[in-house]
């Protein structure tokens, strides 16, 4: 280091020391709620809830409501009234197997050009005949006409990626038949195979570039039969033929379980490393692709029109003194419990990243801690704020005028959900006890917020309104059940 850096850095310590001589305090999370919704006062303007009739709803304007009986068994798929539960009679089917994954058709919009029919009706149902989840058949379902057509697509297990094309007129599978690594193009009017591909690596998730043309993945591959410490990878396809035309190697992005080699063999795998999952946001429009890795404070992203891959430390904007110290900082390695677990949601005008995590320890005391909420900036990897709350899963939502709204869940002792103003994360919109939030929209495209409530041998609907965060219906249905909206 030259010498007047270290005379400015031994001058300059001493007042960092006396600065921050004072008592520290551990920053603290509120306990979580307790049993049932509480709305916080808001000033965002009202809106009409959803109104009740007694006349009967036209198909499109119902519900879409999976479930099953009291002893678990017998799915049925059923058009209910949103807001009192009502099943339409004649319509949905009854004992269609033992579980299901689901999948919608995108929006009617453009490019591409060229869309199919279905778009944005059209539901893609993985049904399993049986509890071994080996026998499945893919149905297409017209939601708003509740109509089904026969399965001609056999699918041998649950799929690690089941997306429909930006044109909903291909179904993109992986990870059924075996082979994780087959990606399988399906043609959605006629049921048969139209291409298929064998990557070198697993496929996880999927975009379109803005033409349609290209599928982009995201994935991962490992070398050792174990499937330990395994590779992040990204590849560009040509959607008609699966071809790849770009491809690359993410060594700063882990997405698995990670054993040190000499520590292979010595204890069970499972008491061994650490899980990794890492936050994976695709931009809306455009083809790019966001990554926060699981261990590390770093934004990576991913250009596929450029094909090129940037990354920036997330962090406080540095001060001049900042970026002074930072030239003789040392390296501190944090102990990782034994998991580490990532999410985030990009804002709708894709300039800020929101992430949450937790990590997890299961060795010998299970513990989980909560990372809190940071907000990212995408352009730069500026921490912009962070947030102080328990929760481990958020998502995307709207209030009454359509200004989007962060969705939280946590669970520990107890489950509670949480909305948040995505304008200022810090304001509480409201709280709700024992309670999952479900937001989407109803095959007419009516917008809905479902607080969903776990019951003995049945499940609990509360129908709200983001005016007030509010329930205006509640209703019971016997067994579990879950809605299928759309997104």
């Amino acid at each position: 280091m030259p010498t007047y850096l270290r005379c400015l850095r031994a001058a300059l310590l001493p007042l960092l020391l006396a600065a921050c001589a004072g008592p520290l305090s551990p920053a603290t999370v509120a306990p979580p709620p307790k049993d049932t919704a509480v709305p916080v006062a808001t000033n965002h303007p009202t809106a009409a809830p959803l109104a009740a009739t007694s006349a009967p709803l036209p198909l499109a304007a119902n519900l879409p409501l999976a479930g099953w009986d009291e002893n678990g068994g017998a799915l049925s798929l059923r058009p209910v009234d949103p807001l009192t539960g009502a099943a339409l009679a004649g319509a949905g089917w009854t004992d269609l197997g033992s579980s299901y994954y689901a999948a919608f058709a995108p929006e009617c919009v453009s490019p591409p050009a060229a869309l199919a029919p279905g778009c944005g009706r059209t539901l893609a149902l993985l049904i399993f005949s049986d509890d071994n989840s080996d026998r499945g058949l893919i149905h297409f379902v017209d939601l708003p006409a509740w109509t089904m057509t026969e399965a001609t697509i056999a699918i041998n297990s649950y799929p690690l990626l089941m997306q429909f094309s930006a044109d909903s007129r291909s179904l993109l599978v992986t990870g059924t038949d075996g082979d994780l690594n087959h990606l399988t193009r399906y043609d959605v009017a006629t049921g048969a195979l139209a291409a298929q591909v064998t990557l070198p690596f697993t496929p996880r998730s999927a975009a379109f570039t803005p033409d349609g043309a290209q599928v982009m993945v995201y994935g991962t591959s490992a070398e050792e039969p174990n499937q330990l410490n395994p590779l992040a990878q990204v590849a560009l396809l040509d959607l008609a033929t699966l071809v790849t035309t770009w491809a690359l190697p993410l060594p700063a992005v882990r997405d698995g379980q990670y054993v040190p080699a000499d520590k292979i063999g010595t204890q069970e795998v499972w008491a061994l490393g650490q899980w990794y999952s890492p936050a994976v946001v695709w931009a809306p429009g455009a083809a790019t692709l966001y990554l926060v890795p699981a261990d590390a404070d770093e934004l990576l992203t991913v250009d596929f029109a450029a094909q090129t891959l940037a990354s920036a430390a997330i962090a406080p904007a540095q001060t001049w003194l900042d970026r002074l110290l930072a030239l003789t900082a040392g390296v501190a390695e944090a102990k990782m419990l034994n998991g580490t677990t990532k999410q985030a949601v990009l804002s709708p005008d894709g300039a800020r990243l929101y992430v949450l995590g937790y990590t997890i320890q299961t060795v010998d005391q299970y513990t989980e801690t909560p990372l809190g909420l940071q907000v990212v900036d995408t352009a730069t990897g500026e921490l912009l704020d962070t947030v102080d709350t328990a929760t481990r899963n958020l998502s995307l939502g709207a209030d009454a005028a359509g200004a989007p709204v962060l969705l939280l869940e946590g669970w520990g002792d107890s489950h509670w959900s949480e909305v948040r103003a995505l304008s200022d994360p810090h304001t509480l919109l409201a709280e709700f006890r024992n309670r999952a939030l479900l937001t989407g929209h109803l095959p007419n495209g009516q917008a809905l917020l479902l607080a969903r409530e776990d019951r003995a041998y049945n499940t609990v609907f509360h129908v709200i309104d983001p005016a007030t965060w509010g329930a205006v219906a509640k209703w019971p249905t016997a067994g579990f059940a879950m809605p299928i909206l759309r997104p």
